[in-house]
């Protein structure tokens, strides 16, 4: 597993982000099997970002399209302010 502060430069680009688009950051901590796991076993600093999804890995998940551009619409404001 891995951690990340809140002062991270990572952590403090997703905070930005939610925030121009006026949105909330809410920081969870979980455990459990990521591909991120494997950058930051790298050295590569990765962080799982969820967008909205419902009843997840059974037949019944679903995500709604509004969460899909809202979620589209933060990495486009991560990916601008680079």
């Amino acid at each position: 597993g891995y951690r990340f502060s809140k002062n991270h430069p990572l952590v403090k680009t997703i905070v930005t982000a939610h925030h121009k688009l006026g949105l909330r950051t809410n920081f969870i901590e979980y455990g459990g099997g990521s591909d991120v796991n494997v950058w930051n076993a790298k050295g590569i600093n990765a962080i799982s970002l969820g967008m909205g999804a419902w009843n997840i890995h059974t037949v019944r998940e679903y995500t709604k399209i509004s969460a899909m551009r809202q979620m589209a619409r933060f990495i486009e404001t991560i990916v601008t302010s680079l």
